[in-house]
């Protein structure tokens, strides 16, 4: 039940193993935070990330003239896990995930919530 904080950063280079891969080789850079801290009689851990991809070559021809992509990714998840009995523990997870590109197909938006329990076995 201790408080932690952790931050890691990291470049990224994803190479394709074959030729075709549409957008070819991926180079960017991602940053994490995370935070745990006790609540209550639970423990809160969070997580902050942020990914920024560039592609090598165009994407794809039918796709904005095939302009390479660029893809920036944020989400934010949330955990709040509290023990009830032995291993048992009620869990919430929120999670908030934000995904933008130059190409509007790979542009997306999602929130969840997730109430549950968890019996590691």
């Amino acid at each position: 039940k201790n408080s932690l904080a952790g931050i890691e950063f990291s470049l990224l280079n994803n190479t394709a193993l074959n030729d075709n891969r549409p957008g070819g080789n991926r180079n960017g850079w991602q940053i994490n935070l995370e935070w745990q801290f006790p609540v209550l009689l639970g423990l809160v851990t969070a997580q902050l990330s942020h990914t920024q991809l560039q592609d090598a070559d165009g994407y794809s021809e039918f796709l904005e003239n095939g302009i390479d992509r660029w893809l920036h990714r944020s989400y934010l998840l949330v955990q709040y896990r509290q023990p009830l009995y032995q291993d048992l523990a009620l869990l919430v997870n929120l999670y908030q995930q934000h995904q933008s590109s130059n190409i509007e197909l790979f542009e997306s938006r999602d929130r969840t919530v997730e109430i549950g329990l968890s019996l590691p076995f």
